[in-house]
């Protein structure tokens, strides 16, 4: 993909002081994947400390809210296997509306509390590694999420639940901006639909899909620079791509 001094080059220039890189996008955009050949490059190729964290908001203690309120609602083991396949929040948007509006100011200040761990671990994951740090997700996640609970709850949400997920955003975006590689993976929903069939995920993700599409404008409007990549070509040439941008950004002084 490289020749080898360019390789050595960008990897001297990254050694001069830490990096973060975030990978956002479409469900099925290929964010694992690159973030592992990444990881994978940055230790094997160029001799860099790096660690990979998939963060994605929503996750920990939110999720563990909504869970508890599924059992206590419905009793029933069903719950548990249903939430293999379909996100807590998800089968109280289909079957339990009222509910779900009702605690959702609770869980959107446990999603702040999900966003301020994040940053503290994101810390000293740095402080520890002194290299790269490659985040799945992170903020473009955070505002897809947001973005998607404002599209399906509408003027239902409360004044508290409004406040809590925009103060996690400011919060993020002010970690990220001036010290970060943004990328947003993005394919041809045709090509998504594809890869979905063979995943099993559900066609059902695609408004997910168009709300976090949406957020990556939004952030951008926020000025958060995001380098889109088309992923619907080969990974070696994807990749490539990959490695271009970041070359650029850390030899400008990153």
């Amino acid at each position: 993909m490289h020749s080898s001094y360019t390789s050595f080059a960008f990897c001297t220039t990254v050694r001069r002081g830490h990096s973060v890189v975030v990978l956002g996008g479409d469900v099925g955009g290929g964010k694992s994947t690159h973030a592992g050949l990444l990881v994978w490059y940055f230790r094997q190729r160029c001799g860099i400390g790096a660690r990979y964290a998939h963060v994605k908001s929503f996750h920990v203690f939110s999720r563990a809210f909504f869970l508890l309120l599924l059992l206590l609602r419905y009793r029933s083991r069903l719950v548990l296997r249903a939430c293999r396949s379909f996100s807590p929040f998800r089968i109280l948007y289909e079957h339990d509306r009222e509910l779900l509006v009702k605690t959702f100011a609770v869980a959107s200040l446990l999603n702040f509390l999900d966003v301020a761990v994040i940053a503290l671990a994101r810390q000293r994951l740095l402080g520890a590694f002194m290299r790269v740090l490659v985040f799945e997700d992170h903020v473009v996640g955070y505002a897809n999420d947001v973005m998607y609970f404002f599209y399906v709850l509408g003027r239902r949400m409360g004044r508290w639940s409004r406040a809590a997920c925009l103060l996690g955003l400011l919060y993020l975006l002010g970690l990220l901006r001036g010290q970060s590689t943004v990328f947003f993976l993005y394919a041809p929903l045709g090509e998504l639909a594809r890869r979905w069939r063979g995943r099993g995920i559900p066609y059902e993700y695609a408004e997910y899909l168009l709300a976090g599409r949406a957020a990556a404008r939004l952030l951008e409007r926020m000025s958060l620079k995001i380098t889109y990549i088309d992923t619907s070509k080969p990974i070696p040439k994807v990749f490539a791509k990959i490695l271009c941008s970041l070359k650029e950004v850390v030899e400008n002084g990153k």
